[in-house]
């Protein structure tokens, strides 16, 4: 029987507090980091069994008591993707990387103008007059420049080019935003600055058991 995300991290949190802690002598910052692993690994799974349809690659907005909606948002995807993707860079587990892979190549497909360049707000239905393609970071990044920047991070790590080109025309579309109003866009400027050179990339090489 599956125990709830919340539950479930609370009944490791004993484990921990009580049994690791006097057999192995842990300090403080490696109950911490024990727990964050926990907590990410269960909020990964509660998301792909219930806000992720893998078979058809569909990325739900809302689940609540065992339903969800239909709607497709695409914030949801470009925070998601942006998650993901730190995720990865801070555990290297390759399942987080193939999950980032999805939800990009998801949201590409779904919300993406290969035309113009930048991001809509949503799907195309019969009942929708017209699609935004929101640009403003306020309080919150807006989901395009969330996505620019994921998007060039994971052309980086995995040497797409494609990803690296949807980001690039995504710069272009809002360039005269940028030029003319920067400060309605830092988030979007941070990308393109991040666009704007090789990032640094470090390579540790030896044992995962060594001290050294």
């Amino acid at each position: 029987m599956k125990r709830s995300v919340i539950t479930a991290g609370v009944d490791e949190g004993r484990v921990i507090s009580s049994k690791e802690v006097s057999r192995k002598g842990l300090e403080e910052q490696d109950i911490f980091r024990i727990l964050a692993n926990i907590s990410q690994e269960l909020w990964i799974e509660f998301l792909k069994d219930n806000l992720w349809d893998d078979k058809n690659k569909r990325l739900y907005h809302r689940w609540r008591d065992g339903s969800r909606d239909d709607a497709q948002i695409f914030d949801t995807h470009a925070y998601l993707l942006s998650g993901i993707v730190e995720l990865y860079g801070a555990s290297l587990k390759s399942e987080y990387l193939s999950f980032a892979i999805e939800i990009a190549d998801r949201m590409i497909e779904a919300f993406y103008d290969p035309e113009a360049g930048g991001f809509y707000q949503s799907t195309g239905t019969k009942d929708l007059i017209i699609r935004l393609k929101e640009d403003y970071d306020g309080a919150e990044p807006s989901g395009n420049s969330v996505a620019v920047l994921a998007l060039l991070k994971l052309a980086a790590i995995t040497g797409k080019e494609s990803y690296r080109q949807t980001a690039d025309k995504t710069l272009g579309y809002f360039s005269g935003r940028m030029k003319s109003m920067a400060v309605a866009v830092p988030y979007m400027v941070s990308a393109a600055d991040f666009a704007s050179r090789e990032p640094n990339r470090v390579v540790i090489a030896g044992s995962v058991d060594s001290s050294k």
